[in-house]
Order: structure tokens, then sequence, then C-alpha cells
């Protein structure tokens, strides 16, 4: 487009940009530079002398709701303490100079406020992407704007609450010193991806599993990895230190080790026996039968965690001995495949009741789909991997065939009412395997535009959500308080059409009815009692009548049985670190 006038009024020509280029809209000036820590202080001043990992501007895409705060249509910043009862005075957004006020300072709270913001603003950016989701992200909850504390008080966390519709960011002391979680980028981005992953699947936040609660913490871990790669300075650091070490991406520690400032700081007056600077690593070869019994969700996690590091690693390996790349291109082109590969497959997941084996099957039809000629060999890679983790059933049923369903409307109808879509799944019952008599919901219906390599167009994608609950008595002393009281066996299913009719994908959680999927239903049983005993007998289960939730203390976090209408609902903020559990010991 060439060089724009400055005088050019961006907010009249606004509606004409968003179907603007990346270099256009920057030509026009509406990608704003704002800075922010590429990793966290601690990381910064340790990489000082060789000016990595400090603070450095990333561009945003401008819109004309931005505001003092910093403000807009989906985050608002409200420097809130609540253990001082102070509201900080917001940042100001100069609307004619398309600049944050007073930000320059990295001591100050508007800097903090400023970085927080633009973090979760990338991280939104980058899921919306058609090389991505192809579609708006929404919240969990009711509402279009997220609201982000950066300041919320003294306490070693940071966590997301739907119910507060937020994103909570707490500080401590280290040697006198104050420590912000707003300022590490792992935490921002791993709280980003608990909120992100509320909107797109709701119905995971209420927890049947250590799998399912653990798929929450994946899902979070795998957005502050992949978000950092995003960063250029962090991606050319680490892709020096692949051309340094032969490709093998096991020694970029700055990448696979999570939350180093928390753990290094968050340890020294509380914990006694920590032997390592990171509360998590990417790099692991932890498998599930090492997460059989265990009921915490970070643990649980590091297995697809693990495995998704383990695919880039290999990824990056064989574009440079393959395809005789460097190491900076290898780990652009894989991160990239990484990025389209674990995030939309989310798209093909259950509705309810995640577990590991399905986001690995949604994964590789995913990429079946993107991909149908498998060139570089990638999805036997992928396979390998998690074969080797323990994950049994990767390879994803077929899904029935469009000519078998009762067609009484259009796709295109389907897709744009709920009525519609409703009637559709009523009349296909027994294919779906929806119980008669039955009643059942929606959860959600939503179209994706997606691309790949140079933009080349995908088939548009309709995805429909249903779900239905079924009670379950929880039968026996091992229940304790909860003994002879009702949980639901959580059911419903996934389907993905393209744009021509065509069924892609069916992920289903099956219950009891119809008897052909009885036995299926009843191992779900089985493995929600489980679930259920695990966390009775490790005393993480507290029963909370449902007008008393606004009440709840968010700095005792525990599952939580909610008792709403004569049913027990699992549920538990997704948490940065489990305070009760701590940081122990390494076994590396």
């Amino acid at each position: 487009m060439g060089q724009i006038k400055k005088s050019i009024d961006l907010e009249k020509i606004y509606g004409l940009s968003l179907k603007l280029s990346k270099q256009d809209r920057e030509d026009l000036g509406m990608r704003i530079p704002v800075n922010i820590f590429v990793q966290d202080p601690f990381i910064a001043q340790r990489y000082k002398q060789k000016k990595k990992f400090g603070i450095e501007p990333i561009k945003l895409d401008w819109e004309p709701s931005w505001g003092n705060g910093p403000t807009s249509s989906r985050v608002a910043v409200v420097d809130y303490n609540m253990d001082t009862d102070i509201l900080a005075s917001p940042v100001k957004w100069d609307r004619k100079k398309k600049k944050f006020i007073g930000t320059t300072d990295p001591n100050s709270f508007r800097f903090h406020n400023v970085n927080v913001w633009a973090i979760i603003h990338n991280i939104i950016a980058f899921f919306e992407d058609p090389y991505v989701m192809g579609r708006p992200i929404p919240w969990g909850f009711n509402g279009n704007r997220l609201i982000v504390v950066p300041h919320a008080g003294e306490k070693k966390n940071a966590f997301y609450s739907r119910r507060g519709k937020c994103l909570l960011f707490y500080y401590f002391f280290s040697g006198g010193v104050p420590v912000y979680t707003c300022l590490s980028h792992d935490i921002v981005a791993h709280e980003t991806g608990h909120a992100i992953l509320d909107g797109i699947r709701p119905h995971y936040f209420h927890f049947s599993s250590a799998q399912s609660s653990g798929f929450h913490e994946f899902i979070a871990d795998l957005t502050a990895i992949l978000s950092a790669l995003r960063t250029t300075s962090v991606r050319h650091a680490v892709a020096d230190i692949l051309e340094k070490a032969d490709g093998q991406l096991w020694e970029a520690q700055v990448i696979s080790r999570l939350g180093e400032e928390f753990a290094v700081k968050g340890s020294e007056e509380t914990y006694e026996s920590v032997d390592r600077n990171y509360i998590r690593n990417a790099y692991n070869d932890k498998t599930m039968d090492q997460i059989k019994n265990c009921w915490i969700p970070h643990d649980c996690s590091e297995v697809l965690t693990g495995a998704l590091f383990q695919i880039l690693a290999e990824i990056i390996i064989y574009r440079i001995e393959k395809e005789n790349e460097s190491a900076k291109a290898a780990l652009w082109r894989a991160t990239q495949h990484l990025n389209r590969l674990a995030f939309r497959a989310l798209d093909y997941c259950p509705s309810v009741d995640i577990q590991f084996e399905d986001y690995v099957q949604a994964l590789i039809r995913a990429n079946e789909i993107a991909y149908p000629v498998d060139t570089h060999g990638y999805l036997e890679i992928i396979k390998e991997i998690f074969k080797k983790r323990g994950i049994e059933k990767i390879d994803p049923d077929p899904p029935p065939k469009a000519v078998s369903f009762t067609w009484k409307y259009d796709l295109e109808s389907i897709a744009s009412s709920h009525t519609a879509a409703y009637h559709f799944l009523d009349d296909n019952r027994e294919i779906l395997d929806i119980p008669l008599n039955q009643d059942f919901e929606i959860a959600d219906i939503y179209y994706t535009n997606k691309v790949k390599g140079a933009y080349e167009r995908l088939p548009r994608e309709i995805i429909l959500e249903y779900i239905w609950n079924e009670a379950i008595t929880l039968r026996g002393n091992d229940f304790g308080e909860f003994q002879n009281k009702k949980v639901p066996l959580r059911c419903g299913g996934t389907l993905v059409f393209e744009e021509r009719g065509n069924l892609l994908y069916w992920s289903r959680k099956a219950g009891t009815k119809p008897k052909r999927v009885r036995k299926i239903g009843n191992e779900r049983i089985k493995k929600l009692l489980h679930y259920i005993k695990l966390l009775i007998a490790a005393d993480k289960i507290r029963l909370v009548p449902a007008e008393a939730l606004q009440h709840i203390n968010p700095y005792q976090p525990a599952i939580e049985a909610i008792q709403d209408g004569g049913m027990l609902q699992l549920e538990i903020t997704p948490e940065f670190l489990n305070p009760t559990k701590g940081l122990v010991k390494s076994n590396e």
C-alpha cells in the first residue's frame, strides 16, 4: 500500500481496514507497538548482558474501543487491591497519538497494567487467527469483556475466575522485594489459556476426572509455550540454541521451563527442599501409567504437555535433517504447524468430559482434514509419540455417513438456529445414540474460517455441540458425607460438518442408553466414581450450597461439590499453582 499520510482518520476507515492485510494495517498505523516483558524480570536480569528476554515491543491491532484502563471491547484492566481496598488510577490512552501515557518505567503500575493487557490481547489474536481457530473466541461467561486485576493482593498465586469474569494476578515479597505475577509472560499466558479454553468448551469447567481437570492445565501451559515462541526475540534466541545443540530443543530451557521467577523467588521463604527453578517442565517423559491414581490436575497435564513439546522437537529435527533448513527456519515452520495442530483440535473435541485420548483423536483427525497428503510423514511421528506416552486409542472412529441422517433442514438452517439444530438432532437420535425421551440441549453452534500454507482456504466448518446428563447415585461408605447424593454423568457430542454438508468428525460421550452403548456408559461411570473417591480420600472436595457461592473465599481453592438442582456439580477455579501441593522436590 506504500506510505500513508499520518493525518488519515483511522476511526473512519476502521471497518474497511478489517479486510486489509497485516502489512497494510501496519502501513496505516493501525498496528500499535506496546512494550512487554517477553519472559519475566528474573529471566530478563539473568540475560541482561546478552540483551535477551527483556522488555520488547509487540504490535497489536488497534480498535476504536481502546481507552483508559487499558480497556478494549474484550479486555478491561481494573487495578484494584483487595487487601488494601485501593483502586489505582487507570492508565491514560491518548486517542490522538495512539499511545498509552506514562508507561516507560517497568517498575510503575502503569507499565504492569499495559504489560498484562497487551499479552492477553496478543494471545486472543493468536487463537482467533485464520491459521489457528479461524473464528472469534467467546468467553465462558455472559458478557464480552474479561476483567483483569494486575495487583489483586498479596499471595503467591494467579488464577482465572469464571464467576468473577476475571483474571486475578497477585504479588508476593522475596527478600523484601515485591514479585508481580502480572509481569511473568508464562503466568499471564497460562491464565489466559484457561479463560480461552473456558470460552471454547465451557462444560469442561465441570470436572469429571483427573484428565478433564488436567486438560485445562495442559492447554494453559501449551498456550504459554507457543505464545512465547510468537515473540521474535525469544524465537531467535531459541534458534541460536538449536544451532549450537544440533537441533535439540531440550536444550532451550527458557521455553520448556514454565514460571521460573515464581518458582525461584516464591520458594525462597516458603519451601526448604526445592532444587529446581521452574514450576513445570514441558521436557518430560511422563506416561499414562504414572497418573492412574493421581487427582492433581497439574501432574496429570504433564503427559500431554510433554508429548506436544516432543512433537515440536521431532518436527524441528526432521526439518533440519531432511529438509536441510536452518534452525531458525525449522523452528518457525514447526511452531506454526504445531499452533494449527494443537489448537484446531479443540473444535473436534467432545462437548463434555474431555479425556486425553479424545484430544489425541481430535488432533489426528484435524491434521488429516487439513493435510490429507502427509508429505513430511508428521502423522507417524505424532502417533508414535502418543503411543509411547501410553495413550492407547489414538485413531479416531469414522463418523456416520451424512447420507444416513434424516435431513429435515438444510445445513445452513441448522447452523443458524438453535431450534433447527435441536430438531435435526431429535430426528437423528438413533444414529447419534441420544436416548429416546432424553431431554438434551444445544451447547453451541459456530462456523470456522481456517486457512493453511500460503493463505489457502480450507472448507468452512460448522460445529454443532449438544449435551445431556444422567443422574448417578453415590453408594457406599467410601463417599462419606456425599453418600446417596447424585452426580451427573455428562453426555453429549460434537458434530463437525464442512460447508457442503459432509460430516468430517463426530466425537461423543455416550450414556448408558440405548443398549448398544451401555458398556461404554458404564465404563464412564466407573471412572467418574473412582475420581470422586480419590478426591474424598485426599480431602480435596467440599460441599457447597449453590446460594453460598458468592461467599466462597477465593484464597482457599478446592474442588467444590455444588448442591444445585438435586445434583452435585464438581467445579474448581483453574489455578496456576495448587498451594496445598507446593513446589515439591524434583526427581530429575
